[in-house]
Formats: C-alpha cells, sequence, structure tokens
C-alpha cells in the first residue's frame, strides 16, 4: 500500500469513527443523529470499503423507510378527503341543499 493510501485511512478513520460514536449516540435523542451517522459513514467509506457497503445499504435503508412513509401519507390523505366529501355532502342533506345524480348506478 502506498503512502498516500494510509494517510487517508487514517485521516478517514480520525475524522470518521468519533462522528459515527456521536452519531450513534444521537439517534435516540432529538438531533440530527442519523445524519450524522450517515456522514460518519461518508467519511470512513474515503478510506474503508466495508464503510461503503454499510453506507449503501444505510441509504437504501432510508430511501425504503422514506418510500413507505409516503404510500402511507398518501392513503391516509385519500381516507381524510373521503371523509371530508361524505361530511360535506351530510351537511348538504341536513339543510336539503344536495342535489342527486340520477342517472348514477345504485
Amino acid at each position: 500500500m502506498s503512502i498516500v493510501r494510509n494517510v487517508k485511512k487514517i485521516i478517514s478513520a480520525v475524522i470518521g469513527f468519533p462522528l459515527l460514536v456521536i452519531g450513534i449516540i444521537l439517534i435516540p435523542l432529538p438531533g440530527p443523529g442519523l445524519l450524522i451517522s450517515i456522514v460518519a459513514l461518508y467519511v470512513l467509506s474515503l478510506g474503508f470499503s466495508w464503510a461503503d457497503e454499510k453506507l449503501q445499504s444505510s441509504l437504501n435503508l432510508c430511501k425504503k423507510i422514506y418510500r413507505d412513509a409516503e404510500t402511507r401519507a398518501d392513503r391516509v390523505e385519500e381516507s381524510l378527503n373521503k371523509r371530508w366529501e361524505k361530511r360535506q355532502l351530510r351537511k348538504k342533506v341536513d339543510k336539503g341543499t344536495a342535489q342527486y345524480d340520477t342517472d348514477a348506478p345504485k
């Protein structure tokens, strides 16, 4: 291994490992614990291949969590919209201003 590569590993380890420890400690606390952990894995991935693999798997997990949350949010929004429409129709029926579509299938 060349000297430059060894220096790169040492620098990434000196910066990355303390960041990773701090990030892991901060994960259950309010604050940017997960972000700090991902940044630490990025810094470590500059010198170590195992950190690059962990970084990629962490990013994929974050993307999956985001997609799942987005899907759930869409379902909740759809459900709330249906409830809102039913509520508005009930209000119109109570006031006697509702208009019914007589051509609609029953």
